[in-house]
């Protein structure tokens, strides 16, 4: 007997047979919105982007009885990605840009000499180019992150940072009901071991060489992982930080507690090793100053909007001539930056009405 959902024809051969009282309202919605799509010149462009879902519900229909989780590698584009776990990004948007502040505090960012040697003789190697598995390029990336930890001043935390390899982490997606399981390349937690996945700050995800961009999918699904276990445990500060890298291009993520995604443009290492330190002392340095928000009973600042603030102080959430809101009087401001002075900004009062309107799309967006 086929099993169900599936029928034959006479020569034995199998169809594929979809009862529509075995799907979900989700998905039938997408399947009514293709008559729609074949009246439109860029419908199967548009077509593309319901690969995902069509995959699934094949999978369904050979097993409909099972509760079955999928895999974090299972999504191969941004768009079924960020869908899946209701994350709002879109790629080519500048309000998703995510830069990095120049000021007086950043780091020199230079490496210790050990590890920059040390990198050195592996990138130059004729073996690194050849390598076609991650292996190589977590060695690289094992190795900075060693030297950048060891540089790292954490003493006035509540509790040290851990660095923690091949956690395995899970979250449900409400828009397939199903459960969705992978395992983050390194975790950089408050915990004391792999199941406190509430205590991360940090997640990185490491491709093969030339291969870096392709892990967003997967970093999206990682970083609204963390942030739904931290919701759950009752964490006050539910951002995430996400580092993607093939150890040659370093890519940096942020996920907001209103569940929208900032994301920089790629750092080369040949090029730009400078600032892709920078960048990654400057995140860990805020996972410290984030130790006060990782658990509800630590005293001192605990206003989340505080670290916002403090957040926009060192980077550029969306086009750079972005604002900063400053919580003052039990109030919400907005204020445009003007210029820097030295460590602080010049700012000046937005208009009242532009601000109300702004914080209204920013409620919708999250």
């Amino acid at each position: 007997m086929p099993p169900r959902g599936q029928k034959r024809l006479h020569d034995g051969r199998s169809i594929l047979h979809v009862d529509p009282a075995n799907l979900k309202s989700e998905e039938l919605e997408v399947l009514h919105s293709l008559e729609t799509i074949w009246d439109d010149p860029n419908g199967l462009e548009k077509l593309r982007t319901f690969k995902w879902m069509f995959d699934l519900l094949l999978s369904a229909c050979k097993s409909p009885a099972a509760d079955f989780t999928v895999p974090a590698t299972f999504f191969d584009s941004v768009i079924a990605a960020k869908e899946a776990v209701g994350v709002d990004y879109h790629q080519h948007g500048p309000q998703h840009d995510w830069q990095l502040r120049e000021s007086s505090d950043l780091s020199d960012g230079r490496l210790s000499q050990w590890a920059d040697e040390c990198i050195t003789a592996i990138t130059t190697s004729k073996y690194y180019e050849r390598s076609e598995s991650e292996s190589i390029c977590r060695t690289v990336i094992d190795v900075i992150f060693c030297d950048r930890l060891n540089y790292l001043d954490d003493h006035n935390a509540d509790r040290q940072l851990n660095w923690f390899p091949e956690m395995s982490i899970s979250t449900r997606s409400n828009l397939l009901g199903k459960t969705i399981q992978g395992k983050v390349d390194w975790c950089l937690s408050h915990g004391n071991n792999k199941t406190e996945v509430d205590t991360t700050l940090v997640v990185l995800e490491a491709k093969r060489l030339g291969s870096a961009q392709s892990g967003l999918p997967q970093l999206i699904i990682y970083l609204a992982a963390v942030q739904d276990r931290r919701k759950q445990t009752g964490k006050r500060n539910c951002s995430t930080f996400g580092i993607l890298s093939d150890s040659s291009l370093f890519i940096f993520a942020h996920l907001d507690s209103h569940r929208k995604l900032f994301v920089s443009r790629p750092h080369s290492w040949h090029s730009e090793k400078v600032k892709i330190i920078q960048w990654i002392d400057r995140l860990l340095a805020d996972a410290i100053h984030a130790s006060p928000h990782t658990t509800p009973v630590k005293g001192g600042n605990t206003s989340l909007m505080a670290y916002r603030n403090f957040l926009d102080q060192g980077y550029h959430f969306g086009p750079q001539d972005a604002s900063v809101e400053i919580f003052e009087n039990q109030t919400i401001r907005r204020y445009a930056i003007n210029r820097a002075l030295g460590s602080g900004y010049l700012v000046a009062p937005m208009d009242d009405a532009k601000h109300d309107n702004e914080l209204e799309n920013t409620n919708h967006s999250g």
